[in-house]
């Protein structure tokens, strides 16, 4: 399985044949979209229209080519009664977790539903728009996952509507330290250890 950040919180995760892409609204801020007819689309929260064959935007469970897909109701960011959806990607002996702009206060039952994680994306971007570092943290400690990935932040060409924190500025309230920034991420079981490690992943 490997991982790949396009910006915002556009990522895919690819094996064998298969590529599936998330939060793909490029379009809206000055890129191009990277989905393609053959991908397989999810969305955690409002999206425009999709050229994949597949698209999922909503709570609910799923098997697609041997994968395991659990999408996850929460609430959204500064908004309980609005809703964004988590999707829980099980593969083989790995567990991604990739959520929208969610609200850190997440109940008791929920986190019983999300489990074991080993990755974990999730939107930094700060300033009021979205979880911030200590925020983030917040949700970290409480999921526990083995690896985490920001997303979100402010990178080069991409216009956004307000500016958003900087990676430098995630990564030093974060307080973590970074074991390594790739380009792609190849997840390996054996690889992952029981503390929490933070990854960046570059912009493709």
């Amino acid at each position: 399985m490997d991982l790949q950040f396009y910006g915002a919180n556009t990522i895919s995760i690819n094996f064998k044949d298969h590529k599936f892409v998330f939060d793909d609204n490029l379009n809206e801020i000055g890129l191009d979209s990277v989905t393609k007819a053959s991908d397989v689309a999810f969305f955690t929260g409002q999206h425009q229209d999709s050229i994949a064959h597949l698209v999922f935007d909503s709570a609910g469970e799923f098997e697609i080519s041997a994968v395991s897909v659990i999408g996850l109701p929460a609430a959204a960011y500064l908004d309980v009664d609005g809703k964004t959806t988590m999707f829980k990607i099980i593969l083989n002996d790995l567990t991604v977790l990739i959520t929208g702009n969610i609200n850190p206060n997440i109940p008791d039952y929920l986190l019983e539903e999300i489990g074991l994680i080993d990755v974990l994306m999730m939107p930094v971007g700060g300033l009021g728009l979205m979880l911030d570092p200590v925020q983030a943290l917040k949700v970290i400690k409480a999921i526990e996952p083995k690896i985490f990935i920001p997303t979100y932040y402010q990178t080069d060409n991409l216009k956004y509507k307000q500016p958003h924190l900087t990676l430098d500025n995630i990564i030093e309230q974060l307080g973590l330290e970074v074991k390594s920034r790739e380009i792609k991420l190849k997840l390996r079981p054996s690889e992952l250890t029981d503390k929490t490690q933070l990854v960046i992943l570059e912009k493709v």
